[in-house]
């Protein structure tokens, strides 16, 4: 993971959020209505880059609800 979180790659700041109160990694999107924020949807097990695919995927398919 440290190479992940060095500049230039996916997860460079990780060790900055949340005040160090929450561990974060790559892969979650946040979900929003109608300009509000409602959610969030996370994947993991692939790389970040897939994580992220099929997140957005996720939440791509909420705006058909």
């Amino acid at each position: 993971m440290a190479t992940l979180a060095q500049p230039g790659e996916p997860l460079f700041g990780i060790d900055q959020s949340n005040d160090g109160n929450v561990i974060i990694f790559g892969g979650g999107l946040p979900v929003a209505k109608e300009g509000r924020l409602i959610g969030a949807v996370g994947a993991s097990a692939g790389s970040v880059e897939q994580d992220i695919v099929v997140a957005q995927a996720a939440v791509s398919a909420m705006d058909h609800l």
